[in-house]
């Protein structure tokens, strides 16, 4: 029985499944160590997860269940019970409970701190009736709402597999949904592009009949209270690549541990599993709270993708979809044409800075995998050398899964250690000498982002990484390490969830795919709010893809295919906060269009953090109401005490939907705010201003005739600052590096730009009047101006 106390906000559940033996650590391995325990006998143990409210009780059978003491339901506040715990070796599976063959023989505490500080800790000791033996342990933090869970074995288990890589091979924590149906929502990301891709999301209600995918493709878990006042997210916590989960058919019972068709778990190896709970502040609040949870436990910062110059300027993309996708001017090569491209850009001043090459660029084998990563000479006859010379672009260069053929191989001649599977016709490096090789070469043909797509096939089509428990997180690190040496960074593409969370280990790793590959006139890669929100979480900048500015491009390789709404494609290309790329034919770009994303040097006016979807939303999607029915996303900038919220809706049905201020960001409901929109055209001249009283009414839209609205706040001397109109976000952090309202009615801002470039502001007049006021400023040589406007309106630039 719960005791009785007031919940509290927060809460992070973190279950460790270990197989633990002396083995040396692998590279990049940061597992805490565990104390020594002293004896309990058979105690039971119950903790809080911090000052949270959010507890587990461990029973003396060792069962044990997760919930809030004080939630208002038919089940006593519990939301999961535990299930079977075990292993499955030799073709059977050895567990506790009724009927298993693990007996509980003794317990112990186990107080220590690790990286999440101080915590409690409980240890029981299971064994069968032949001596085998399994060691299960629980940790309360103290300062961290957290706990956490260990199973180890006293050496290597052997014969593990079931055959199945979409079940488990071990199993802790094991949880079976409690609670009654329509109380509680449930969903995960069930597929690539972190299930961006073929409709990969799930939803559906949590109770004791939920059914839960899970496999490979399957990512973390989010249950959340249908009113949003609670919300818990379940994910591996460590050995990302070969953790999974699988519901058991029998129990209903989620079954965290190693992947199915693992053939044997080595010593030392560990297994974690968090759960990261929020009482308040929604789904959004609980996924960023877990994601930086995970960051802090493995020392992922954001800065890497923050400094990453291809998150933060503009590109030009050759990916598929593009017009240059497998398709060059005639009778030219790719280097000849991608030289008209930057003399067109120049001569209509378009700021690319770097270039995405796709695959079309590098010798391919059996399979279509890759031969050797070295640029063809029908396509760059002199290597890629001189395009970045010549450009001064930067380059992310595309990769895909090795061939069994490949050139590197020593199995074919090369100089490396690869796995080959001639059956497959795939391959996989498997030393941190290759990646050094092949990093280093072609950091010095100027490639700046090495973007590994196809990541799910090098995973999934390959026996000998569904079969390691360490082989495919070996082969991230390895590569994410030679990229950190050669100053070079990463994007993960054609991911599943696991991968992304694989990048926590990996600083290289600075921005992901969050959409299926763009086409014009598809929906496919505009539905990024959830996806968006997953990467932002692990520390990641959102990838839209590519995107055409014009409808109609003549020569295309889709069949004559046009483009119906470029400017949404535009819009939230922007607002992922993540990589801008147009991909239009020379002459057919509409540079108003673009520049509505970036300066006139290429740096992009971005959000602070990607646009995600409302809490809202996932009620709706979960419970068929409660929510808008189509996409509504979120975003914001945020300066010095004040915040502009960003509103974009697309494919609103029904009455449309209203907003709360408390979903826009203000949670003072006296605020003095401004909802501004410019409509989707971005035309100042359709400026319409109104006061923002307890909500923000979307009517219903379409694709091309999306909602796009802000949220702007009243300074503290009466003026409203509405910002640059032609942009899509018109307060930019990296445009405003300073404002400052001073108590004499004037309002600095302190702007950047590049030298000699036109910075237009919006202002409403002191006191909510509805007055405009304009002003304008050139940029100086040293890439910034200081601007002021009076009480009165007068507008000096210095």
């Amino acid at each position: 029985m719960w005791t009785a106390a007031a919940a509290r906000p927060l809460a992070l559940v973190v279950f460790v499944f270990v197989v633990a033996t002396g083995a040396a650590p692998r590279l990049g391995d940061d597992i805490p160590k565990w104390p020594a325990s002293r004896p309990l006998g058979l105690a039971q143990f119950e903790g809080e997860a911090g000052d949270s409210g959010l507890r587990i009780v461990v029973r003396q059978d060792g069962s044990y269940s997760v919930g809030w003491h004080d939630d208002d339901d038919d089940d006593d506040g519990v939301w999961m019970r535990s299930g079977a715990s075990g292993f499955h070796a030799g073709g059977e599976w050895v567990v506790n409970g009724a009927g298993g063959r693990l007996s509980l023989v003794a317990s112990s505490r186990s107080d220590g701190t690790d990286r999440l500080g101080p915590f409690r800790g409980f240890e029981q000791r299971w064994a069968d009736a032949g001596g085998r033996s399994m060691v299960t342990s629980f940790r309360a933090y103290e300062r961290v709402p957290a706990l956490a869970f260990r199973q180890s074995f006293p050496g290597r288990v052997a014969n593990t597999t079931t055959g199945d890589a979409q079940s488990v091979v071990t199993a802790f924590p094991a949880f079976r949904p409690a609670g009654g149906a329509g109380r509680r929502g449930f969903f995960l990301s069930t597929g690539q592009m972190l299930g961006g891709m073929d409709k990969g999301m799930h939803w559906g209600d949590w109770n004791a009949t939920a059914c839960v995918p899970g496999g490979l493709a399957a990512g973390p878990i989010v249950v959340f209270s249908r009113n949003l006042g609670r919300s818990l997210v379940m994910s591996p916590f460590s050995s990302f690549m070969s953790a999974s989960h699988a519901q058991d058919a029998s129990s209903g019972a989620v079954r965290y541990g190693l992947m199915g068709r693992v053939s044997e778990i080595p010593a030392g190896h560990a297994v974690e599993t968090v759960i990261y709970a929020s009482g308040r502040g929604g789904v959004n609040a609980a996924v960023q709270g877990w994601g930086l949870t995970l960051r802090a436990a493995f020392g992922k910062t954001a800065a890497a993708a923050e400094s990453d110059f291809t998150t933060t300027t503009l590109g030009f993309n050759t990916d598929n979809g593009a017009f240059y996708y497998y398709n060059t001017e005639p009778n030219k090569t790719y280097y000849q044409t991608l030289l008209d491209v930057h003399a067109y850009a120049a001569e209509e001043r378009i700021p690319y800075r770097w270039v995405l090459l796709d695959s079309y660029w590098y010798f391919k084998g059996v399979g279509n995998g890759v031969k050797n990563w070295t640029a063809m000479p029908e396509i760059f006859p002199d290597g890629i050398a001189p395009l970045t010379q010549k450009t001064g672009w930067g380059v992310i260069g595309h990769n895909r899964y090795w061939s069994s053929n490949t050139d590197y191989a020593r199995q074919n001649g090369g100089a490396f250690d690869f796995v080959v599977e001639p059956q497959h016709q795939t391959a996989i490096p498997t030393t941190l000498a290759f990646w050094r090789h092949l990093l280093g070469e072609a950091r010095r043909w100027g490639l700046s982002v090495y973007e590994q797509d196809w990541l799910h096939n090098e995973f999934e089509k390959l026996d000998a990484t569904l079969e390691s428990a360490t082989l495919a997180r070996e082969w991230l690190l390895q590569m994410g390490q030679a990229a950190a040496e050669n100053d070079l960074t990463i994007q993960y593409c054609m991911a599943y969830m696991r991968h992304a969370l694989q990048s926590v280990e990996v600083a290289a790793v600075t921005q992901i795919r969050v959409s299926d590959d763009y086409h014009p006139s598809s929906d496919t890669n505009l539905f990024v709010g959830v996806t968006s929100m997953w990467a932002h979480a692990l520390g990641l900048r959102p990838f839209k893809d590519n995107f055409w500015t014009t409808s109609v491009q003549p020569g295309n390789p889709y069949h004559n295919a046009s483009e119906d709404a470029p400017r949404v494609e535009a819009m939230v290309a922007t607002m992922t906060a993540g990589p801008v790329t147009p991909s239009d034919a020379i002459g057919r770009s509409n540079r108003s269009l673009i520049m509505r994303s970036c300066m006139e040097d290429g740096t992009l006016l971005q959000p602070d953090a990607p646009a995600t979807a409302v809490d809202a939303y996932f009620v709706q999607r979960c419970f068929g109401e409660g929510g808008p029915d189509g996409e509504v996303w979120t975003s914001a900038n945020v300066i010095g005490p004040w915040r502009w919220t960003h509103v974009s809706a697309i494919e609103l049905r029904g009455d449309g939907y209203a907003v709360s201020r408390a979903a826009l960001g203000y949670a003072d409901a006296d605020a003095r705010l401004v909802a501004y929109t410019t409509g989707a055209g971005g035309a100042a001249a359709q400026l319409q201003v109104e006061p923002l009283g307890d909500s923000l009414a979307l009517p219903p839209c379409g694709k091309a005739d999306f909602a796009f609205w802000h949220v702007a706040p009243t300074l503290g001397n009466g003026w409203t600052l509405l910002g640059e109109l032609s942009k899509w976000v018109p307060v930019s952090s990296r445009r405003i590096r300073e404002l400052e309202a001073r108590s004499d009615g004037t309002v600095r801002l302190d702007l950047a730009g590049a030298p000699g470039e036109r910075v237009d502001v919006t202002l409403l007049g002191p006191d909510g009047a509805p007055d405009v006021t304009e002003a304008t400023c050139a940029v100086g040589a040293g890439g910034h101006v200081t601007m002021a406007v009076s009480a009165e309106g007068v507008v000096t630039c210095f």
